[in-house]
C-alpha cells in the first residue's frame, strides 16, 4: 500500500530579465509572456537606479527614464502603464544633476491566464491606439541624447503563481500494514488447506 501526501509546496516563480541597448531615444523594446493561470506579476525596470536582475545580473546605474506599457497580447488593448513608480534612487543625477531622482517604472499587479506584451519605451512616450508592432501606434518620446544618461535599459518580469505546486509525496507504508498483510495471508492459506 502506498501512501500519498499532496501538503502544498514552494509556489512557484519564474522571472523573465532582458537587457540591452535603445539605438535610438524614441526606440520601443518589446517582449511577451504567458500565463497559464491566474498569477501574481511584477514588471520592474532598473536602468535608471540599477540593480540585480532576476538572472542575478548587476545592472549599473546611470541608464535610461523608462515607461511600462502592459497589453493584452490578443487584442492590443492597453491594461496598464506606469512612469516613475519604483521608489529605487539613483545616484547618477543626468538631467537633474547631482540630485538622486526615482525614474525606474513599476507595475505589481494580479493578472489572469492569458497572453501579454510588455513595451518599454523612454520617458515621454504614450500608445495612441493600433496594431503593436506599428511604431505609429506610440507618440515617440521627444528626448534628446537620452537626457544625458547611457542607454541602456534591464526589464524584469516576476510571475509568482497563486496556485502552490502540489506533488504526491511517497509515504513509506508503516510497518503494522506488513504484518496485517502477512497475518491475512496466513489465515487465508490456513482456510485453504483446512477445506481440502
Amino acid at each position: 500500500m502506498l501512501l500519498l501526501n499532496t501538503t502544498a509546496n514552494a509556489i512557484p516563480i519564474r522571472t523573465i530579465s532582458e537587457t540591452g541597448d535603445f539605438p535610438s531615444n524614441d526606440h520601443i523594446f518589446r517582449t511577451n509572456f504567458e500565463l497559464f493561470e491566474t498569477s501574481n506579476v511584477e514588471i520592474r525596470s532598473l536602468g535608471y537606479a540599477g540593480g540585480t536582475n532576476g538572472a542575478g545580473q548587476v545592472i549599473p546605474d546611470g541608464g535610461l527614464d523608462t515607461e511600462i506599457f502592459l497589453f493584452d497580447a490578443i487584442t492590443n488593448n492597453l491594461l496598464f502603464m506606469d512612469d516613475d513608480s519604483s521608489n529605487v534612487r539613483s545616484r547618477n543625477g543626468g538631467r537633474f544633476g547631482s540630485r538622486p531622482q526615482s525614474f525606474d517604472a513599476l507595475l505589481n499587479l494580479t493578472l489572469d491566464a492569458g497572453s501579454y506584451t510588455v513595451a518599454l519605451a523612454q520617458f515621454d512616450t504614450s500608445y495612441v491606439g493600433g496594431p503593436l508592432q506599428d511604431n505609429s501606434s506610440f507618440n515617440r518620446s521627444t528626448s534628446t541624447n537620452f537626457n544625458d544618461r547611457s542607454n541602456a535599459f534591464a526589464l524584469n518580469i516576476t510571475i509568482e503563481s497563486l496556485t502552490p505546486d502540489i506533488h504526491p509525496i511517497p509515504v513509506p507504508e508503516p510497518l503494522s500494514f506488513s504484518l496485517l498483510g502477512l497475518g491475512l495471508a496466513g489465515i487465508a492459506s490456513r482456510r485453504l488447506i483446512a477445506s481440502r
